[in-house]
């Protein structure tokens, strides 16, 4: 199977050499599995875990300084999962996956989703900040002593 990776249109990164390693792999991987859900969700983890990318690990962070994400998922059969607004899961689109699949709803949202996961063995209470967002944010002058005070 071939797999094609799309990381978003954002500026031009910093290292694109790096970035394009981990695109690479993604769709490596991706490719290697059998079905095109598989695939999705094994190429995109790579992407959750690489803090080049915002999805999981370096996700959106908001304004209460909580990172969170919100992957979706959907097959040609229109079988659909989301979740929204979700703390703390590195492999998200696992969970959309798992709402898809094992649920009878299509959209699960903030803590229940997290709750979700731990459910079904998906890792939560991971810290998602990133060095490039933290850089961001401290820049920005927007974290307080407190938060500071965490990442030392």
């Amino acid at each position: 199977m071939q797999t094609i990776v799309h990381c978003g249109a954002v500026s031009a990164p910093e290292e694109p050499a790096l970035r394009r390693a981990v695109l690479e792999e993604a769709a490596t991987v991706g490719g290697a599995v059998e079905t095109p859900v598989d695939a999705v969700e094994t190429a995109i983890g790579v992407l959750e875990s690489s803090s080049r990318f915002n999805a999981g690990i370096g996700g959106a962070v908001q304004s209460d300084l909580v990172v969170r994400t919100y992957p979706s998922i959907m097959t040609d059969d229109r079988d659909v999962g989301a979740v929204c607004s979700m703390p703390g899961a590195e492999h998200a689109l696992g969970v959309a996956r798992v709402v898809m699949e094992e649920t009878p709803h299509e959209f699960v949202p903030r803590e229940h989703a997290a709750s979700l996961a731990d459910a079904y063995g998906i890792k939560t209470g991971v810290n998602l900040w990133c060095k490039r967002t933290r850089v961001r944010w401290a820049d920005l002058e927007v974290i307080d002593g407190g938060l500071k005070a965490q990442f030392e």
